[in-house]
Formats: structure tokens, C-alpha cells, sequence
């Protein structure tokens, strides 16, 4: 059974006390996740052990502290944000200073879409299917990419159907799944290649 749950018993480790008589708990990386483990001793030397998958459970303090930062994170891109329009807009600024606060606009505005990309893939709300729009979901998830496109030298080519209606999906799990299938695929490729991201309305069908 130890060998079943990838434990040595000949390995030291906090399970080593199971087999003097004591009841051990501790946590243990397995082969599928972290496992919160359990061991009672018995008296014929074995032992009854009882796991407590915490991979999920982590998941989720992740996703609470990844929503929790973007939440914080949007009060000072406020700030900037309203700030760089009011001096966009003040008379008798210089024209080189005015096209500074455009940069600093456009960068902080692409900035907050990043922060409600990531806080809508911190949640975790039930499976449930609405009307979405297909395009919409695939294009927050390149921009949230984008970074990953910069360091890995790979040019995007966006080509979205414009006749793609609205269609009765979970968008939580679509955008889980593209986001999913774009890593994939950035990650296979070479440097300075070409990733082609398009949708199409086919009728019946929303193809990605």
C-alpha cells in the first residue's frame, strides 16, 4: 500500500513513526497531487491510511490571493488611470509631454484588462451555460497571453468572424480551455513561429 501512494517506507520521513506505533499525519507529494496523510497504526504491524487531496484546496487559496492582488492592484492603475487623463487634458501641455501621457493611458487601461482577465480565472462559480460571445472570450484570453507571446518570440495572427452570433456556453470553462490549448501550443513552438488564433460561425456551429 505505501508503495501504492509513492511512499517509501525505507525513506525517511515523517511516516518513518507508523510502524514504532504512532499515528502520523503529515503532507506528501504524490504522483497526481499533495495529499494530506493519515496513518494509524495496527497491530499486526500495518497500518490504515487516509488521504486528503489538497491539490484543489490550493487551487483555490491561489485563485483567492490572484484575486485578491488584482483587487488591490486596481486602485492605484485608478489612480494613473485618472490622473493621465487630467493632465492629458490640462492646457499648455508641451506636445512631446502629451504624447508620453497617451503611452502612459493606453499602457495602464491594457493593464486593467489584464486584472479582470486574471479575476475572472481566480473565480470559480458553478458550471452554468449563458449567452456569450465566443470572439469576446478568445480575445481576453490572448491579451492576457501577451506577455507570454513577447517572451517566446511568437507573433500572433488574429482572425475573428465578425458574423459570430452570441451562443449558450459556459464561457468560464470555453476560456479555460483556449487559454489551455494556446499555453499548449506556445510551449511547442520555436521561436520567431506563428500562432493563428481564429473563430467562425458555421451555421449550427462556433468553430475556435
Amino acid at each position: 500500500a505505501w508503495n501504492r501512494l509513492g511512499l517509501d517506507p525505507a525513506a525517511p520521513g515523517p511516516w518513518d513513526g507508523v510502524f514504532a506505533g504512532k499515528v502520523i499525519h503529515c503532507e506528501a507529494p504524490l504522483s497526481d497531487g499533495t495529499y494530506e496523510v493519515r496513518a494509524h497504526p495496527l497491530k499486526d504491524g500495518g497500518a490504515v491510511v487516509i488521504l486528503r487531496d489538497l491539490t484543489e484546496h490550493r487551487l483555490s487559496a491561489v485563485g483567492g490571493l490572484v484575486g485578491g492582488v488584482a483587487h488591490e492592484m486596481n486602485n492605484p492603475l485608478s489612480s494613473v488611470l485618472g490622473f493621465s487623463e487630467l493632465a492629458s487634458n490640462t492646457a499648455g501641455v508641451p506636445p512631446e509631454a502629451q504624447e508620453y501621457l497617451v503611452i502612459v493611458l493606453e499602457e495602464a487601461r491594457r493593464a486593467v484588462r489584464i486584472l479582470r482577465n486574471l479575476l475572472t480565472f481566480a473565480r470559480h462559480p458553478k458550471p452554468a451555460r449563458s449567452s456569450a460571445q465566443v470572439n469576446d472570450i478568445v480575445r481576453r484570453v490572448t491579451e492576457l497571453l501577451a506577455y507570454e507571446f513577447r517572451i517566446n518570440r511568437i507573433k500572433l495572427m488574429s482572425d475573428f468572424d465578425p458574423n459570430v452570433p452570441p451562443a449558450m456556453i459556459d464561457p468560464h470553462r470555453i476560456q479555460a480551455v483556449v487559454f489551455n490549448l494556446i499555453t499548449n501550443a506556445v510551449q511547442s513552438m520555436t521561436p520567431s513561429g506563428t500562432l493563428t488564433v481564429t473563430t467562425k460561425y458555421l451555421g449550427a456551429r462556433v468553430r475556435i
